[in-house]
Protein backbone atom coordinates (compact mmCIF):
# COMPACT_ATOMS: atom_id res chain seq x y z
CA UNK A 1 0.00 0.00 0.00
CA UNK A 2 2.76 2.17 0.99
CA UNK A 3 4.19 2.13 -2.45
CA UNK A 4 1.15 2.46 -4.30
CA UNK A 5 0.76 5.89 -2.03
CA UNK A 6 3.94 7.08 -3.19
CA UNK A 7 3.38 6.31 -6.93
CA UNK A 8 0.47 8.61 -6.35
CA UNK A 9 2.46 11.25 -5.13
CA UNK A 10 4.50 10.89 -8.36
CA UNK A 11 1.26 11.04 -10.86
CA UNK A 12 0.00 14.02 -8.16
CA UNK A 13 3.01 16.03 -9.59
CA UNK A 14 3.45 14.90 -12.67
CA UNK A 15 -0.38 15.60 -13.43
CA UNK A 16 0.48 19.17 -11.65
CA UNK A 17 2.77 20.08 -14.61
CA UNK A 18 0.10 19.18 -17.08
CA UNK A 19 -2.51 20.78 -15.94
CA UNK A 20 -4.49 23.13 -18.15
CA UNK A 21 -7.79 23.72 -16.19
CA UNK A 22 -6.94 27.11 -13.44
CA UNK A 23 -5.49 30.30 -13.60
CA UNK A 24 -3.83 32.82 -12.07
CA UNK A 25 -5.47 34.57 -9.67
CA UNK A 26 -3.74 38.34 -8.31
CA UNK A 27 -4.38 40.53 -5.07
CA UNK A 28 -5.68 43.25 -6.31
CA UNK A 29 -3.96 45.51 -3.99
CA UNK A 30 -0.25 43.94 -4.08
CA UNK A 31 -0.57 42.15 -7.44
CA UNK A 32 0.86 39.09 -5.93
CA UNK A 33 -0.70 35.66 -7.31
CA UNK A 34 -1.91 32.61 -6.47
CA UNK A 35 -3.43 29.64 -8.66
CA UNK A 36 -6.92 29.60 -8.55
CA UNK A 37 -7.49 25.74 -9.24
CA UNK A 38 -11.39 26.30 -10.22
CA UNK A 39 -12.30 29.78 -11.99
CA UNK A 40 -15.31 31.06 -11.10
CA UNK A 41 -17.27 34.83 -12.04
CA UNK A 42 -16.30 37.89 -9.59
CA UNK A 43 -13.78 36.61 -7.49
CA UNK A 44 -10.87 38.07 -5.82
CA UNK A 45 -8.36 37.22 -2.83
CA UNK A 46 -6.20 38.98 -0.37
CA UNK A 47 -3.27 37.64 0.47
CA UNK A 48 -0.88 38.77 3.70
CA UNK A 49 2.97 37.59 3.40
CA UNK A 50 6.12 37.26 1.27
CA UNK A 51 5.74 37.36 -2.31
CA UNK A 52 8.52 36.92 -4.73
CA UNK A 53 8.70 37.19 -8.27
CA UNK A 54 4.82 38.20 -8.48
CA UNK A 55 3.97 34.53 -6.72
CA UNK A 56 3.19 34.21 -3.36
CA UNK A 57 5.71 32.47 -1.06
CA UNK A 58 6.13 31.33 2.79
CA UNK A 59 3.59 31.12 4.91
CA UNK A 60 0.77 33.61 5.34
CA UNK A 61 -3.12 33.52 5.03
CA UNK A 62 -4.96 34.20 1.78
CA UNK A 63 -8.80 35.16 1.64
CA UNK A 64 -11.07 34.03 -0.57
CA UNK A 65 -14.40 36.79 -2.00
CA UNK A 66 -16.95 35.69 -3.77
CA UNK A 67 -19.09 39.06 -4.89
CA UNK A 68 -16.72 40.64 -2.41
CA UNK A 69 -18.48 38.43 0.59
CA UNK A 70 -16.03 35.92 2.76
CA UNK A 71 -15.46 32.69 0.27
CA UNK A 72 -13.27 30.70 2.69
CA UNK A 73 -9.68 31.09 4.50
CA UNK A 74 -6.53 29.33 3.81
CA UNK A 75 -3.47 29.72 5.90
CA UNK A 76 -0.27 28.33 5.43
CA UNK A 77 2.56 27.62 3.21
CA UNK A 78 3.31 28.58 -0.15
CA UNK A 79 5.70 28.09 -2.71
CA UNK A 80 5.76 30.12 -6.18
CA UNK A 81 1.93 30.83 -5.48
CA UNK A 82 1.11 27.25 -4.73
CA UNK A 83 -0.25 25.83 -1.59
CA UNK A 84 2.60 23.60 -0.48
CA UNK A 85 3.24 22.12 2.85
CA UNK A 86 1.07 22.54 6.09
CA UNK A 87 -2.13 24.67 5.46
CA UNK A 88 -5.32 24.86 7.33
CA UNK A 89 -8.61 25.95 4.92
CA UNK A 90 -11.55 27.02 7.07
CA UNK A 91 -15.10 26.69 4.50
CA UNK A 92 -17.67 29.15 4.59
CA UNK A 93 -19.83 25.83 5.40
CA UNK A 94 -18.23 25.15 8.50
CA UNK A 95 -15.85 22.52 6.92
CA UNK A 96 -12.24 22.49 8.18
CA UNK A 97 -8.96 21.16 6.52
CA UNK A 98 -5.90 20.87 8.31
CA UNK A 99 -2.82 18.94 6.83
CA UNK A 100 -0.50 18.77 3.62
CA UNK A 101 -0.70 19.98 0.53
CA UNK A 102 1.46 19.39 -2.34
CA UNK A 103 0.94 21.22 -6.02
CA UNK A 104 -2.10 23.34 -4.56
CA UNK A 105 -4.14 19.97 -3.73
CA UNK A 106 -4.25 18.36 -0.46
CA UNK A 107 -2.25 15.76 -0.17
CA UNK A 108 -0.41 13.84 2.39
CA UNK A 109 -1.67 13.55 6.01
CA UNK A 110 -4.41 15.52 7.06
CA UNK A 111 -8.17 16.15 8.87
CA UNK A 112 -10.87 16.88 7.63
CA UNK A 113 -13.89 17.96 9.98
CA UNK A 114 -17.39 18.62 8.87
CA UNK A 115 -20.19 20.83 10.64
CA UNK A 116 -22.47 18.49 10.58
CA UNK A 117 -20.05 16.37 12.71
CA UNK A 118 -18.19 13.83 10.59
CA UNK A 119 -13.96 13.66 10.71
CA UNK A 120 -12.01 11.96 8.92
CA UNK A 121 -7.98 11.52 9.64
CA UNK A 122 -5.45 9.99 7.36
CA UNK A 123 -4.52 10.24 3.77
CA UNK A 124 -5.12 12.66 1.31
CA UNK A 125 -3.99 12.15 -2.51
CA UNK A 126 -5.06 15.40 -4.63
CA UNK A 127 -7.81 16.71 -2.49
CA UNK A 128 -9.62 13.49 -2.10
CA UNK A 129 -9.50 10.79 0.92
CA UNK A 130 -7.30 8.11 -0.57
CA UNK A 131 -4.80 6.02 1.58
CA UNK A 132 -5.22 4.60 5.20
CA UNK A 133 -7.50 6.42 7.50
CA UNK A 134 -10.22 6.75 9.65
CA UNK A 135 -13.65 8.01 9.56
CA UNK A 136 -15.66 8.96 12.32
CA UNK A 137 -19.64 9.56 10.81
CA UNK A 138 -22.00 12.13 12.31
CA UNK A 139 -24.33 9.46 12.63
CA UNK A 140 -22.14 7.56 15.23
CA UNK A 141 -20.66 4.68 12.91
CA UNK A 142 -16.39 4.80 12.81
CA UNK A 143 -14.29 3.31 10.27
CA UNK A 144 -10.66 2.72 9.92
CA UNK A 145 -9.08 1.62 7.16
CA UNK A 146 -8.36 1.75 3.27
CA UNK A 147 -10.05 4.97 1.32
CA UNK A 148 -9.97 5.79 -2.76
CA UNK A 149 -11.35 8.71 -4.13
CA UNK A 150 -13.73 9.42 -0.64
CA UNK A 151 -14.98 5.84 -0.41
CA UNK A 152 -14.02 3.01 1.67
CA UNK A 153 -11.69 0.56 -0.86
CA UNK A 154 -9.95 -2.32 0.35
CA UNK A 155 -9.70 -3.50 3.78
CA UNK A 156 -10.98 -2.02 6.94
CA UNK A 157 -13.29 -2.13 9.63
CA UNK A 158 -16.69 -0.62 9.84
CA UNK A 159 -18.38 -0.43 13.60
CA UNK A 160 -22.06 0.78 14.60
CA UNK A 161 -23.01 2.81 17.04
CA UNK A 162 -24.92 -0.10 18.67
CA UNK A 163 -22.31 -2.48 18.72
CA UNK A 164 -22.42 -4.08 15.46
CA UNK A 165 -18.86 -4.22 13.27
CA UNK A 166 -17.84 -5.24 10.07
CA UNK A 167 -14.00 -6.41 9.72
CA UNK A 168 -13.07 -7.15 5.25
CA UNK A 169 -12.90 -5.98 2.40
CA UNK A 170 -14.96 -2.82 1.12
CA UNK A 171 -15.40 -2.11 -2.82
CA UNK A 172 -17.13 1.20 -3.81
CA UNK A 173 -17.86 2.31 -0.59
CA UNK A 174 -19.53 -0.86 0.11
CA UNK A 175 -18.91 -4.44 2.02
CA UNK A 176 -17.87 -6.46 -0.77
CA UNK A 177 -15.89 -9.21 -0.63
CA UNK A 178 -14.76 -11.92 2.06
CA UNK A 179 -15.60 -10.30 5.76
CA UNK A 180 -16.78 -11.12 9.03
CA UNK A 181 -19.60 -9.71 10.49
CA UNK A 182 -20.46 -9.57 14.15
CA UNK A 183 -23.61 -8.09 15.55
CA UNK A 184 -24.41 -6.22 19.05
CA UNK A 185 -25.75 -10.07 20.16
CA UNK A 186 -22.99 -12.09 19.39
CA UNK A 187 -23.79 -13.43 16.28
CA UNK A 188 -20.46 -14.14 14.40
CA UNK A 189 -21.28 -14.39 10.38
CA UNK A 190 -18.34 -15.20 8.48
CA UNK A 191 -18.13 -15.79 4.19
CA UNK A 192 -18.53 -13.40 1.05
CA UNK A 193 -20.51 -9.86 1.16
CA UNK A 194 -21.76 -8.37 -2.64
CA UNK A 195 -23.07 -4.79 -2.45
CA UNK A 196 -23.29 -4.98 1.42
CA UNK A 197 -25.24 -8.31 1.37
CA UNK A 198 -23.89 -12.01 2.30
CA UNK A 199 -23.96 -13.90 -0.46
CA UNK A 200 -23.10 -18.19 -1.11
CA UNK A 201 -21.63 -20.08 1.83
CA UNK A 202 -21.49 -18.30 4.83
CA UNK A 203 -20.74 -19.62 8.72
CA UNK A 204 -23.26 -18.61 11.88
CA UNK A 205 -21.48 -18.94 14.74
CA UNK A 206 -23.41 -18.14 18.07
CA UNK A 207 -22.21 -16.48 21.44
CA UNK A 208 -22.16 -20.37 23.06
CA UNK A 209 -20.59 -21.86 19.93
CA UNK A 210 -22.83 -23.44 18.10
CA UNK A 211 -22.14 -23.41 14.40
CA UNK A 212 -24.41 -23.37 11.06
CA UNK A 213 -23.71 -22.95 7.23
CA UNK A 214 -26.61 -20.96 5.38
CA UNK A 215 -26.67 -20.79 1.81
CA UNK A 216 -27.56 -17.67 0.78
CA UNK A 217 -28.38 -17.34 -3.30
CA UNK A 218 -30.33 -13.63 -4.68
CA UNK A 219 -30.77 -12.45 -1.54
CA UNK A 220 -32.60 -15.74 -0.09
CA UNK A 221 -31.72 -18.26 2.14
CA UNK A 222 -31.45 -22.24 0.17
CA UNK A 223 -30.47 -23.99 2.91
CA UNK A 224 -29.06 -24.66 6.03
CA UNK A 225 -26.84 -27.05 7.69
CA UNK A 226 -25.62 -27.80 11.48
CA UNK A 227 -21.80 -28.20 11.65
CA UNK A 228 -19.61 -28.63 14.94
CA UNK A 229 -19.05 -26.52 17.52
CA UNK A 230 -16.34 -25.01 18.29
CA UNK A 231 -14.27 -26.94 20.94
CA UNK A 232 -13.53 -24.83 23.95
CA UNK A 233 -11.25 -27.50 25.62
CA UNK A 234 -7.35 -26.03 25.54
Amino acid sequence: MKKLYFAGLLISALNALNAHAGEWIADSATQCQVWNPNPKPDEAVKWTGECKDGKATGSGSLEWLKEGRPNGVFKGSYVDGLRHGLGIFEYTNGNRYEGGYLNDKQTGKGILTWATGGRYEGDFLDGKRTGKGSMAYADGKNYTGNFVNGKKHGNGILKGILGDRYEGDFLDDKLNGKGIATTRFGVRAEGDFQDGKPIGAIILTSPTGERTEILIQDGKLISTKALPPIDSKP
